[in-house]
């Protein structure tokens, strides 16, 4: 999806970022991408298309990185916790309830599953 202010009804995304490439405005373009990986590809591949072979500036997102920046500047001071925690967070709060569902796991619920349930939660 493309957001901008203009009425386009037709985009050639390759186009509008080489455009923004060769005049050196790629700093106008936020990208925002599904994973991590995805930014260190498309940062190779865009300092690879530039003319002189060097980026500043460049605005390539996560979809969590770019909520997180939202909620920050939305909310003001947020404090997030990390993915590790989450699920140690969750692993005590089992062991101080009496789960029926995961009456299964006598001694404790494995880490996967942990993280299973986080997944769901976060999502």
């Amino acid at each position: 999806m493309i957001l901008t202010k203009q009425k386009i009804d037709k985009i050639d995304i390759d186009f509008l970022i080489n455009d923004k490439l060769s005049k050196g405005e790629i700093n106008d373009v936020l990208i925002i991408v599904p994973t991590k990986r995805k930014i260190r590809y498309l940062t190779r591949e865009l300092i690879s298309l530039s003319p002189t072979k060097s980026i500043s500036g460049l605005k390539i997102e996560t979809i969590g990185s770019f909520a997180e920046k939202l909620i920050t500047e939305i909310e003001g001071k947020v404090k997030l916790i990390s993915e590790e925690a989450s699920v140690l967070l969750l692993n005590h709060s089992f062991k101080r309830v009496n789960l029926k569902y995961f009456s299964q796991y006598k001694s404790q619920i494995p880490f996967g599953t942990l993280e299973r349930v986080k997944n769901v939660i976060s999502e």
